[in-house]
């Protein structure tokens, strides 16, 4: 019966203890490298969006995304040209719609109208093509590939 009451006694300081440390956790959040700070009430601003996010980001490129992780976060702010639905079928994004030539080697993409990048300026198929071009030019190593 002693040996019972000592057992429940440490059991109680263990679980103390970690009581105090998610404390200590929730009010010192770990700083990361990348600049992705994980959503709290301790960080308030008018200006800033807070997400809470995996500490295991490395990029927050669409052209150099690789992990899950990052992907997960690019999906978040990011528009494609396509993208996937909750039965991961392409379904529009910025297109309305898109051809493929029976070859399967050329698409066609019809751009929704009056689609706007974050500061305003409208879309163009020229703002497309200069993305993808820079993308087949400089990464090949990104899940987009």
């Amino acid at each position: 019966m002693f040996l019972r009451k000592n057992v429940f006694k440490y059991i109680y300081l263990i679980l103390f203890i970690f009581f105090l440390f998610s404390i200590y956790q929730v009010f010192n959040p770990p700083q990361t490298d990348n600049n992705v700070i994980a959503a709290s009430k301790y960080y308030s601003s008018l200006d800033t969006l807070h997400i809470l996010a995996s500490p295991h980001i490395t990029t927050s490129s669409p052209y150099d995304a690789i992990f899950a992780d990052d992907v997960f976060l690019i999906n978040q702010a990011y528009q494609g040209l396509v993208k996937l639905d909750i039965h991961s079928l392409e379904v529009p994004d910025i297109s309305r719609y898109w051809t493929v030539e029976s070859n399967n080697t050329s698409y066609t993409f019809y751009l929704r109208p009056n689609q706007l990048f974050h500061n305003g300026d409208t879309v163009w198929a020229d703002d497309v093509i200069a993305s993808l071009e820079y993308f087949l030019r400089n990464k090949s190593d990104s899940y987009i590939r």
